[in-house]
């Protein structure tokens, strides 16, 4: 089975994380989403 990867960048930090599908959907629990763009 193929995994789907995500990359999402912070706008205010640039930070940016590699994440999977299941990481995607509680990965803005308590955080700001707004900071965050999906790549």
């Amino acid at each position: 089975m193929h995994a789907l990867a995500f990359i999402v960048t912070n706008l205010r930090t640039g930070e940016t994380r590699v994440l999977t599908r299941r990481q995607l959907d509680t990965f803005f629990d308590g955080r700001n989403a707004r900071d965050w763009r999906i790549a």
